[in-house]
């Protein structure tokens, strides 16, 4: 062919295109069976010239542009646009060619040098310009208040006296910049710069910390350690900028971060964000009609949502309850004498006390009324918000108001807001169906017969269906992501429960009764649609949170998911643009009807949506209605679709059934739909609680309607009360259901991170056979036909699936396994066993995790990771964080080539034997965060880009083969036969055997007292190792201090630092960075880089 290289697709496109080109008469005689293809071999052949030729031309045109010309021709375009460069990297050069012209233009410009900085080290960098820190005299001609007297009273004042969030005045600083000096000065410019950068994790399991009488507790770590929430640097940002998120800034803020992607975090339940961070005015017409009589029958309750903490002057009691409707004209009526059934006393503490009562009969109107329980005559009453709700089975059902019905409106819960009013003895308030409250004094309307609200005697609008209260969407865009994830079942959060129609009443379903909801493929086709069923959530009697799901075939029988979704998903991406998700009420009671309520599902893409399910009522089912059950279920209710919003739509038509209230996970408890509120608070006092003192010493617990966040520990909690929902039983295991979205930071791209690996690997995954995913959800760009690869819980199934696989395979044939982690749970208490083969079979096997996950897999350290495997050709783990407490690690299989790339060793005990072979093996750490390693035989340890640390044990054993570590940072005692190393911290001692073989080179090493090394080059002898953190789980492990000693910064053979850090070139882009910034700061301004570690 040719030397020159080109892409194989360019040539493949080439030859198509000439081969199509053919007239048809050669093509059908050349293609199988007829002909052998050898006329498209030819015109392979002849393609090649062509393909070389415009393969040349499109890398002269791409080389004319910074961002794609190859780095030969970085020199070339510098010296155009008239610029040295100064980077010892490519990607940084670059950066700064492109940038050059822009900088020029904006010369001297904040937000030119901001960028700048950003730009030239990869890095987030705030500015802070010294003038607007300094105290001043107040000039009447431009006022500004903030920088003469600043404001004590918000709590964030204490984290805006220094560091990049200062906002405050101060006196003049003349000192040099730094972190505490200098940055107080009309004519400093300090530049604020966070190494540590971040990667987005999606659905981590989040470790539950949940003790007796305790709240429901969770931390965000995987091991449970206590770490700061890291933020994630966005350049649309506006707000200043720290790498920690502050937590007073997100105690007066939390939607600043939470619920924020990308740069914040989520906690989740069942796959939806667990809480609102932020809640706004939403506007609502309120309506006339006067609230159903079904708000005050049973057990009546009166729940207190939201009061101020000032303006109190004493107790005020409010009461739920019936008034008679007095005055009998026809156009006319008036409220009388009150009748309460529930209530509650309100002052500054909170609730004091409730009272009680039974519906006393006769034509009455839901009313509230506040009076005076100390006998006072009158008195101020500051506000409330208030959930007023009844336990009959008719509450749950929805109001008989259509425009209502689509917002989610009930008939026996609604949430009121008391403005502040006064109160003078008794104040009666009239309650609409929608909440709005109306004075009660006021004479008001009959319309044709029916009680109506008079406008003019408005007091407040109703909050709405949901509190807190967010705005109503409805977007007809509907979802077509089918089937559900095959290990997640739909999970009932709050209402949709089953009750009987009784003439115009309602009662509770029998205990015996079969309920369902059933979910379908709706493929729209000319006359009526398609409905092809896929999944079932089944149970008996009220409750359908005690349900269980299973996947359906066509005909509505229960079957297993793997074997019927792959067949959903071809049929969907056969039929693109007409598929939508429906769903439908079944039951074995023809009377029966699903109250509206709200399910959280989960599509083959891992993505939730919560719907917001109207009423359905039951109905016998016409044998030709074109979705296929079970015959137990011989009442059905109309479909519904869903739309991508989580709202409902009908099946057959385009009308509106309920909007989408928003993604946020209710409290199952409540009686209208309630949700969570994020609350900052501090809650590392957990680990300093003593339950046996007298009295306990205990934080105090999370009250209800609260998430409790402490960004600064990584912690949060539920109210016991209102404990986070579960999956439903299906598809063992459960998964669980607490997830979180974080930013996960490091210093760089080494290790188990979330994070793209075939960029930084350079190759492609390899296609799966075997796929493990606790979540029960496949990653977010899985093709359709994963479906049809098995799926496991656990890698020990997994791996015992691979050896059952391999018991029944002939001898001598060639067997090669890839597992592959589809999400970034944990998993916890694997006890995996190598596989075995059959003799003299080719075995490789590899266990990766997928693009941008992060598995947790911790080794029971009882049972341990065992197995006595035959030899394998290849073994290869990938994107990994393994280990466990108290689990001392394990010998890996022998095997000719083993290979462990972006792997996390969890706990410095987790040590990792590589077993030997006879004729040696070749073994590759690359990019690793490792405990201590050792090669128990003959071969080669290579070690590229990582951390070994071992803490205060043996770091690397090679007693007979040979170690090659390249920019390696290294904790604990190394000892080998030879040893070749280069840009390597040694930390502790070194004793090579051979002194004769190999070479340490630019390295750090301690004194040939303590060490015995070979052949050195430019090696540093007993300098200060000052890193960040020696912590494992900090994002700063092993990262140099920016005091550290010039012959570890600058040690390296380019200049940049020593280590595993050694290709991030930290040191260098610094350098490089102050060298421009001197170059562009305008004259008379002095410039610092401050590095926040």
């Amino acid at each position: 062919m040719n030397d020159y290289p080109f892409d194989p697709e360019l040539l493949a496109e080439l030859a198509g295109r000439l081969y199509d080109a053919l007239p048809a008469m050669y093509r059908i005689a050349d293609e199988p069976p007829t002909g052998r293809g050898e006329l498209r071999a030819l015109l392979t052949v002849l393609a090649v010239p062509p393909a070389v030729i415009r393969q040349s031309i499109a890398e002269l045109h791409a080389d004319l542009f910074i961002d794609t010309a190859d780095d030969r021709m970085i020199p070339q375009l510098a010296a155009m646009v008239g610029t040295s460069l100064i980077f010892p990297d490519a990607p940084s050069n670059r950066r700064d060619v492109r940038g050059t012209v822009g900088w020029r233009r904006r010369k001297g410009t904040p937000a030119a040098l901001a960028e700048m900085g950003v730009e030239l080290t990869g890095a987030p960098v705030v500015l802070q310009e010294g003038w607007k820190r300094v105290l001043v005299t107040q000039d009447l001609d431009l006022l500004r208040p903030d920088r003469v007297m600043p404001d004590l009273r918000p709590p964030i004042v204490a984290e805006q006296a220094t560091g990049p969030l200062d906002a405050l005045a101060h006196t003049v600083d003349v000192r040099a910049i730094s972190a505490t000096t200098g940055r107080r000065h009309p004519r400093h410019l300090a530049h604020w710069l966070f190494p540590t950068v971040t990667f987005p994790l999606r659905e981590g399991t989040a470790h539950e910390r949940t003790g007796a009488g305790t709240d429901v507790r969770f931390s965000v770590d995987p091991l449970g350690a206590r770490q700061a929430i890291r933020a994630g640097w966005t350049a649309e940002s506006t707000d200043a900028y720290v790498d920690r998120i502050p937590p007073q800034h997100f105690a007066a803020d939390p939607g600043r971060w939470f619920g924020r992607r990308p740069g914040g975090f989520t906690i989740r339940i069942c796959g939806v964000p667990a809480a609102l961070a932020s809640t706004g005015v939403v506007g609502r017409e309120p309506s006339v009609r006067v609230a159903g009589r079904q708000l005050c029958r049973g057990t009546a309750r009166v729940t207190v949502l939201e009061q101020p903490s000032r303006g109190w002057r004493g107790p005020v009691r409010v009461e739920l309850g019936l008034a008679t409707v007095a005055g009998a004209t026809a156009g006319s009526w008036q409220a009388g004498s009150f009748a309460a059934v529930a209530g509650v006393e309100l002052d500054a503490a909170g609730a004091t006390s409730t009272t009680t009562g039974n519906d006393p009969g006769g034509q009455r109107t839901p009313a509230v009324r506040l009076s005076l329980p100390d006998g006072a005559s009158g008195r101020h009453f500051p506000g409330a918000v208030l959930e007023l709700s009844a336990d009959a089975p008719g509450g749950a059902a929805a109001v008989d108001d259509s425009a209502l019905i689509a917002e989610g409106f009930l008939r026996g819960a609604l949430h009121v807001r008391i403005p502040p009013l006064e109160v003078g003895g008794e104040r009666l308030l009239l309650v609409a169906l929608d909440g709005s409250l109306y004075e009660g004094a006021t004479p008001m309307p009959r319309v044709a017969g029916a009680l109506r609200l008079a406008p003019d005697a408005l007091l407040s609008v109703g909050p709405g269906a949901a509190w807190p209260p967010s705005p109503v969407r409805a977007e007809p865009r509907l979802l077509s992501r089918v089937p559900s994830a095959s290990g997640r079942g739909p999970a009932v959060l709050h209402g949709a429960a089953p009750i009987r129609r009784v003439g115009d009443d309602f009662a509770d379903v029998a205990g015996s009764a079969r309920c369902a909801l059933a979910f379908a493929m709706q493929i729209d086709a000319p006359g009526t649609p398609d409905f092809r069923p896929f999944q079932r959530l089944a149970w008996s009697g009220g409750d359908p949170r005690s349900g269980t799901w299973t996947a359906l075939d066509r005909a509505g029988r229960p079957v297993a998911a793997a074997d019927e979704f792959p067949l959903v998903a071809a049929e969907r991406d056969a039929n693109p643009g007409r598929v939508a998700l429906a769903v439908r009420f079944e039951s074995s009671d023809p009377a029966a009807t699903l109250c509206p309520g709200e399910v959280a599902w989960t599509g083959d893409d891992g993505q939730t949506v919560l719907i917001h399910l109207p009423q359905l009522d039951a109905a016998p089912r016409p044998p030709d209605d074109g979705w296929a059950t079970e015959a137990v279920f011989a009442a059905a209710s109309d479909a519904v679709r869903v739309g991508v919003d989580g709202s409902t739509w009908a099946s057959r038509s385009t009308a509106d059934r309920r909007a989408s209230l928003g993604d946020v996970a209710p409290i199952a408890g409540a009686a209208a739909l309630r949700r969570r509120r994020v609350h900052g608070r501090r809650l590392c006092a957990w680990d300093r609680e003593d339950p046996s003192a007298t009295p306990p010493r205990l934080l105090a617990l999370t009250p209800p309607g609260h998430l409790d966040v402490d960004v600064e520990h990584g912690l949060f909690a539920f109210c016991a009360d209102e404990p986070p929902q579960t999956w439903p039983d299906g598809v063992p295991p459960v998964p669980p259901s607490v997830t979180v979205d974080l930013e996960q930071g490091a210093t760089m791209h080494i290790g188990a991170l979330p994070a793209a690996r075939e960029p930084v690997l350079d190759r492609r995954l390899a296609r799966p056979t075997q796929l493990v995913s606790r979540s029960g959800v496949l990653h977010p760009d899985a093709p359709a036909t994963w479906h049809t690869i098995p799926r496991h819980a656990s890698l020990s199934a997994a791996l015992a699936a691979i050896a059952a696989k391999w018991a029944g395979a002939p001898p001598g044939t060639a067997l090669h396994e890839v597992v592959q982690f589809e999400d970034s749970a944990t998993y916890p208490g694997e006890a995996p066993v190598w596989p075995p083969g059959p003799a003299d079979a080719t075995l490789s096997l590899t266990i990766q995790a997928a693009e941008r996950e992060r598995p947790t897999v911790l080794i029971d350290p009882l049972t341990g990771w065992g197995g006595t495997p035959a030899v394998y050709t290849r073994l290869a783990l990938c994107g990994l964080a393994l280990g466990g407490a108290g689990w001392g690690g394990t010998t890996l299989p022998p095997a000719r080539e083993v290979t462990l790339d972006l792997c996390t060793v969890l706990h410095a005990e987790n040590r990792l034997e590589f077993a030997g072979l006879p004729d040696g093996s070749a073994v590759t750490v690359n990019r690793c965060a490792t405990a201590g390693l050792r090669l128990a035989g003959p071969g080669v340890l290579r070690i590229v880009d990582s951390i070994v640390d071992a803490d205060s044990g043996p770091a690397l054993e090679v007693p007979v083969g040979r170690a090659e570590l390249e920019r390696v940072s290294v904790g604990g005692e190394v000892t080998a036969r030879v040893l070749e190393a280069s840009e390597v911290i040694f930390d502790s001692k070194v004793t090579v055997t051979d002194r004769f073989s190999g070479c340490v080179r630019y390295s750090r090493a301690t004194s040939t007292s303590t060490s015995t090394l070979p052949q050195v080059h430019r090696v540093t002898v007993d300098t200060p190792v000052r890193v960040v953190s020696r912590n494992r789980r900090d994002p700063a492990w092993w990262r140099l201090r920016a005091d550290s000693d010039p012959a570890l910064t600058r040690g390296a053979e380019s200049g940049t630092e020593i280590g595993a850090f050694g290709t991030n070139q930290l040191s260098a882009r610094l350098a490089g960075l102050a060298g421009r910034l001197d170059e562009f700061t305008p004259a008379g301004l002095v410039t610092g880089i401050i590095r926040i570690d």
